[in-house]
């Protein structure tokens, strides 16, 4: 079912990467910049992907820092920096284009590495849906189109729901007001409740990678943005 146990990005979707009507599925540059997750600004990280990624015409490269920087790391530290698929940091930890059996590979290996990889599942199943309709099925699977995608991000919103619900403060249509009554003042109370819940604990919906120059996770902040955006 879905990726075997992969997370895409806490995601588990319920099609097979391995389905033999996908064989012809291959995604490109262009292809994986509309299944990236933008960042809190809505732009494209193609420079900043994730946990270590950076997005060129060539592939999913480790982020390297510059030369000065790798020369004052320990040898223990220069290990965990150059973990590559391959064992080659200099090549893409993968290239363009690739089908859904390797994109399946590097997410086994990136979730064993301790990389985020945030890929949006609904746009993944149309850039797959665009390659495959017409296309008469070979095995009996489920077609794409019938996929209902189970995520943790909208277990993630539904709990940002029930923070709001518990509260008086603030409400639905303050959410986006940069007054006192609105965020970030409404996002930080909600993080702060989620936590004194246990539910910023390592291993829980809202633990992980921390948002650049911020004390909240990267998974909080993708599902604050969408819970937002509801009307």
């Amino acid at each position: 079912m879905g990726f075997d146990g992969t997370e895409l990005e806490g995601i588990e979707l319920e099609i097979n990467l391995e389905n033999a009507e996908f064989d012809g599925v291959a995604i490109d540059y262009y292809s994986f910049t509309r299944i990236m997750e933008p960042d809190h600004y809505g732009r494209l990280p193609l420079d900043d992907f994730g946990s270590t990624f950076e997005i060129k015409k060539a592939g999913v490269y480790l982020k390297m820092p510059d030369a000065e920087i790798l020369q004052s790391l320990t040898e223990s530290e220069l290990d965990v920096l150059m973990q590559h698929p391959r064992g080659r940091p200099d090549e893409p930890a993968l290239a363009f284009p690739f089908t859904l059996r390797e994109l399946k590979f590097f997410l086994h290996w990136a979730a064993s590495a301790g990389h985020d990889v945030p890929l949006n599942e609904n746009a993944l199943i149309k850039v797959i849906e665009a390659q495959t309709i017409g296309l008469a099925p070979t095995v009996a699977q489920p077609q794409v189109k019938n996929a209902k995608p189970t995520t943790k991000l909208s277990s993630r919103i539904e709990l940002i729901q029930q923070w709001l619900e518990s509260q008086s403060e603030f409400t639905k249509d303050n959410l986006t007001s940069e007054s006192h009554a609105g965020k970030p003042w409404a996002r930080n109370a909600c993080w702060n409740w989620l936590e004194k819940n246990g539910l910023t604990a390592h291993g829980e919906l809202f633990s992980g990678t921390l948002q650049a120059r911020s004390k909240q996770t990267k998974k909080f902040i993708r599902a604050w943005s969408d819970f937002s955006k509801i009307k």
